[in-house]
């Protein structure tokens, strides 16, 4: 299974700021990190640091080149219509989630976003929709799903929200962790995120 190395890395150190974060709506940070309706680019420009009470707290001032890519990473202190959500591994006791958000694309702007938990566990029948971004607060076409697998499935919309461009979203889980031996012996977690993209073409080469 290809992982993203940006996430990854990301969720090592997603818990350094995260008591500092203002609470946030996913809807909300959704909106806040997406293309504007008037955007004649799918290409949106980067953040400048965060102040004090901002949603999300940049880790690095300005993005950072990793391979082809710059990266920008943050936390933020995600809720889910109002209510914190729990987080908890085979080896670990549940507690409030930790939330990354990661931004990557070229030097002049991002064209996606990540959202990431580790140890983020929900079945994959429910109404992914209605259970990270409420009932009716967003139009959300189903693309395609991967459900066969207990060790990793996947969900791919196309959403519009009022005031924003088209964007695309990929919600994936990946079990690395069935037993408390491999948790322990490999350090690993399981790997929850929401990835959103500003073009189909930018989620189908991904």
């Amino acid at each position: 299974m290809k992982k993203n190395t940006i996430f990854i890395f990301l969720l090592c150190c997603n818990g350094l700021l995260q008591a500092q974060s203002s609470r946030i709506e996913l809807l909300d940070l959704v909106k806040i990190l997406s293309p504007d309706s008037t955007a004649v680019s799918n290409v949106v420009n980067w953040p400048v640091a965060a102040s004090k009470g901002s949603a999300v707290k940049w880790k690095n001032l300005t993005p950072q080149k990793q391979g082809a890519n710059y990266v920008k990473t943050g936390t933020a202190a995600v809720v889910l219509n109002g209510k914190a959500v729990e987080c908890s591994g085979v080896n670990s006791d549940a507690a409030p989630c930790k939330w990354g958000v990661s931004l990557s694309g070229t030097k002049n702007g991002y064209t996606s976003f990540t959202v990431a938990a580790d140890n983020l566990h929900i079945e994959s029948d429910i109404d992914m929709i209605g259970y990270f971004f409420g009932k009716n607060k967003l139009k959300a076409t189903p693309i395609e799903k991967d459900t066969e697998s207990v060790l990793f499935w996947m969900y791919k919309y196309k959403l519009q929200l009022a005031g924003k461009k088209e964007i695309w979203m990929k919600i994936n889980f990946e079990n690395q962790t069935a037993t408390a031996a491999q948790a322990e012996s490999s350090n690993y977690t399981d790997l929850f995120y929401i990835e959103f993209f500003t073009s189909k073409q930018a989620m189908d080469a991904r």
